[in-house]
């Protein structure tokens, strides 16, 4: 079995091409060294890229990746908060580097 987290592209196309072709789970994880598990919840997975209900791996990938960036993406609270915009804005006015700020 492969050791990688994350599906690739190339393997969840493979995944839509095996599965169209009416191919069994267990065989589509045997040719792509993949778990039994891992092939069904990928076609189970709820944001997959499904076109007239059959599940599509170019579109499946783009959706995951857009929610996996929009779930990880990293905003800092602080600079949220009106006094420390105030007080950054104050002392780039006097000349202050970022980076000292």
């Amino acid at each position: 079995m492969k050791s990688n987290k994350h599906l690739s592209l190339e393997e969840r196309i493979r995944i839509g091409i095996l599965y169209q072709s009416k191919n069994s789970i267990q065989k589509i994880a045997k040719e792509l060294s993949r778990s039994p598990s891992t092939i069904s919840r990928e076609l189970k997975r709820p944001n997959a890229g499904k076109m007239y209900g059959w599940y599509v791996g170019a579109t499946t990938h783009r959706l995951v990746k857009e929610v996996w960036q929009r779930s990880h993406k990293r905003e800092n609270r602080f600079l949220k908060q009106r006094n420390v915009q105030d007080f950054i804005e104050k002392y780039l006015k006097y000349g202050y580097s970022p980076a000292i700020i």
